[in-house]
């Protein structure tokens, strides 16, 4: 981005629980290595993991924000798995 005199203002990295977690490589072995991965790059990030209480479902997220102004863009986002075709 300063290559190009432009400035970074949000970075947003998601993603659902594995399926097969001891298959990931580097950084992608856990949610708190992908975390700290991000933050040499993004330190004024924030990681969240939301999902059920028994942790069988989790969705994991690293936040980056450093806007100036609030963006009026939005977006929804719906994942979907094991639906019969």
């Amino acid at each position: 981005a300063a290559q190009c005199k432009l400035r970074l203002e949000f970075v947003q990295y998601s993603r659902a629980s594995f399926r097969y977690p001891r298959q990931q490589l580097f950084p992608h072995t856990s949610f708190e290595i992908e975390s700290d991965y991000l933050a040499q790059f993004f330190p004024h990030g924030e990681s969240y993991v939301l999902g059920t209480a028994d942790g069988a479902t989790e969705w994991h997220l690293f936040v980056a924000d450093s806007m100036s102004v609030p963006s009026q863009q939005q977006s929804f986002e719906v994942f979907m798995f094991d639906l019969d075709p």
